[in-house]
């Protein structure tokens, strides 16, 4: 598929996110840009509107989101079902498309009207800041009712809080906890608050992270995560580096407090492998000729492992570099994370005359793959259902409502598991003791794995390589070498 373009608001937003990802003290992703000036971020959303005041909830989902599919047919797919299926709420399972059926399989769904009170989950999170986290969710929550029957025919209905501030957490968990009508909540992420959310919920009401953030969400025992964020991307490329037998492994990561930490993840699994590392370290800022002279001073430029930890523009910078050293990253195995394949890296191979919208050869980790619209992992259906949803370039961004789209429909799963139960007991253990695959994440789930990363459920990450052309699944990597410490 060819490459999207973004606005320079969808642009802002995901270096806020990526920024934020770094913030972490597990994080191996480093940042290279400095925050955006805030006056940028007022600019409204090219999308479906959701109240997003600080602190405060939203007791019903909007009205007005259309979800109702009617999405092309997946390649990867032998369903027989074609560009002309419609689908209908309550549609025979042999006629609908591959995309809705997918999502009837996976949460267990009985498509048909919803009636009754409504099924209330929560979901917190920084949704002035990730400005798309909420959308997502309610795209999610819109394509449960009108297309799968809502959960056991009642209709789903998301209750949001805004975590503006840290102490929003501890507010989020107190209004959520005695709310008899919630019956569980997703924390769709946040910068601070996290903890204290966990903390006020605790025992009240069962909860399911989207993605983890930061030190709070990985090592949580309060809420699960069917998503292991940005140290599973990172763990993967240490140990995927191994698979060809190196000798010599360059690192390239910024010089600032995450890239370090980042270092810190990445550097014993390449050396205890008996590799020699190179950690070429470069300011956040810094421009192409500034990674070509580092590369050079530190021996990187002669590897036979490049492992690259760095944000959109420091990617762009490194393609740079490497044209500019002569480096063939074909020959040459160069490792991303998901960070070096948006928006902003397949505009600049078009400013360059480049032939790919991805630079070729390249790995990169992440736990699904958004360019490949895949059905086996949910990739067709998300796209699909954010696309009648009116979404348009904004989902594939780094910012987008991916995993917390995908949180709802595992929510959903779990509450239509317990089969009316929905007691804290019940639907914690359900949540906690489901070995999927979740959506957008490759592998199957253990909750409770780790005893370091206590809330991390997967146990393994997609590396995909883009070569000529095409992109080839490369490997799944197995990262509880990691995650046991």
């Amino acid at each position: 598929m060819m490459g999207r373009g973004t606005t320079t608001t969808r642009r802002m937003l995901r270096h806020r996110l990526l920024a934020t990802l770094c913030g972490a003290a597990l994080v191996a992703a480093s940042c290279a840009e400095n925050e955006p000036d805030s006056a940028t971020d007022s600019t409204a959303s090219e999308s479906v509107d959701v109240d997003d005041t600080a602190s405060a909830t939203t007791d019903a989902p909007s009205a007005s989101t259309d979800t109702t599919l009617a999405p092309t047919t997946s390649s990867a797919t032998d369903s027989g079902a074609t560009d002309d299926d419609t689908v209908e709420a309550g549609t025979d399972s042999a006629s609908v498309a591959s995309e809705l059926q997918w999502a009837i399989d996976y949460i267990g769904a009985t498509p048909g009207p919803v009636d009754g009170d409504t099924v209330k989950v929560g979901v917190a999170g920084a949704f002035d800041f990730l400005q798309l986290q909420d959308d997502g969710a309610q795209v999610a929550v819109d394509f449960v009712n009108a297309q799968l029957g809502g959960v056991g025919g009642r209709p789903v209905e998301l209750a949001l809080c805004n975590i503006a501030a840290p102490e929003d957490g501890g507010a989020c968990a107190a209004e959520f906890a005695n709310d008899p009508d919630v019956v569980a909540v997703l924390a769709a992420g946040a910068l601070d608050g996290t903890a204290d959310l966990y903390a006020g919920l605790a025992g009240q009401k069962p909860v399911l992270q989207s993605a983890p953030l930061g030190i709070a969400d990985f090592t949580t025992d309060a809420a699960p995560s069917y998503n292991a964020g940005a140290l599973g991307a990172a763990s993967a490329l240490g140990l995927f580096a191994l698979d060809f037998a190196p000798q010599t492994v360059a690192l390239v990561i910024t010089d600032d407090a995450a890239g370090r930490a980042g270092q810190s993840i990445t550097a014993p699994i390449i050396e205890g492998s008996g590799a020699e590392l190179r950690t070429v370290f470069v300011a956040p800022t810094a421009t192409a000729p500034e990674i070509q002279s580092a590369l050079q001073a530190s021996g990187a430029n002669d590897v036979d492992v490049i492992v690259s930890g760095l944000f959109e523009q420091g990617c762009i910078a490194l393609i740079d570099a490497l044209a500019s050293s002569g480096i063939d990253t074909v020959a040459t195995p160069l490792l991303s994370s998901s960070t070096c394949w948006g928006n902003v890296v397949q505009e600049h191979q078009a400013n360059i005359g480049a032939e790919y919208a991805w630079p070729n050869g390249w790995y990169f980790s992440w736990g699904y793959n958004p360019w490949q619209e895949r059905l086996e992992d949910g990739t067709s259906t998300y796209v699909a259902a954010m696309e009648a949803a009116g979404f348009g370039d904004e989902m594939f961004d780094a910012a987008a409502g991916d995993l917390t789209f995908a949180g709802v429909l595992s929510m959903v799963r779990a509450l239509n598991a317990v089969d009316g139960d929905y007691s804290f007991e019940a639907v914690d253990a359900e949540l906690r003791g489901w070995t999927g695959p979740h959506m957008l994440q490759a592998g199957p789930l253990a909750c409770g794995q780790s005893e370091i990363f206590r809330a991390v459920c997967p146990n393994q990450i997609g590396m995909w390589q883009f070569l000529d052309g095409e992109w080839l699944d490369a490997t799944v990597v197995d990262i509880s070498p990691v995650l046991s410490g």
